[in-house]
């Protein structure tokens, strides 16, 4: 499901959602958004939401398995990536972009994708990527979604995942668990 899915009638809490975080935001209260939730967020800050296309002339084009992103920001003054290096390993897994909404601070990019983590205020962050998986569940995303990774990556794209994740997940691990602390200390800090 997607952003352009609110108003089907088998996703009917899509436009709840936007409504509460759009709510959420223009309080400041503290909001985290992975992936779909990345999305529901630039939508509710007025951003617009639509399929991911790249080179000239545009092609679709899915962002699903390992890469990098390079931040943005500074690693060393940016809250949220503090301890980070200038471009880390993380894994994607969409096929929709987001434009960056008015007000909020991009923090990371890939080359085929722009907005993929933003900052809004000091306490709600938007990522495109996944820094919250676990070994254990890739191989099940893979089988579950293998022909949404087959229509990004070819036929070896699922042994493709799988294989990488074995060679990025013991650093992937480290780095999502301090962007998540460091993500869980903004978000908490009643003084912003």
């Amino acid at each position: 499901m997607g952003v352009g899915d609110i108003g089907d009638p088998r996703w009917p809490f899509l436009s709840a959602e936007v409504a509460l975080l759009a709510r959420l935001l223009r309080e400041g209260r503290p909001v985290l958004g992975v992936c779909l939730g990345a999305q529901l967020m630039a939508h509710a800050l007025g951003a617009s939401v639509h399929p991911l296309y790249v080179g000239d002339p545009p092609v679709r084009h899915r962002e699903v398995g390992w890469g990098a992103v390079t931040f943005a920001a500074r690693t060393d003054t940016e809250p949220s990536l503090v301890g980070l290096s200038e471009s880390e390993v993380v894994l994607h897994w969409h096929g929709d972009t987001f434009d960056l909404p008015s007000g909020a601070t991009l923090l990371a990019s890939t080359l085929a994708c722009q907005n993929q983590m933003f900052r809004f205020g000091r306490r709600a962050f938007g990522l495109q990527f996944h820094v919250e998986v676990t070994a254990e569940e890739i191989p099940r995303w893979v089988r579950e979604d293998e022909a949404f990774v087959v229509a990004a990556n070819g036929a070896g794209g699922p042994e493709r995942i799988l294989s990488d994740t074995v060679r990025y997940m013991p650093r992937h691990r480290r780095i999502g668990d301090r962007m998540i602390q460091n993500m869980l200390s903004a978000l908490l800090d009643d003084s912003a």
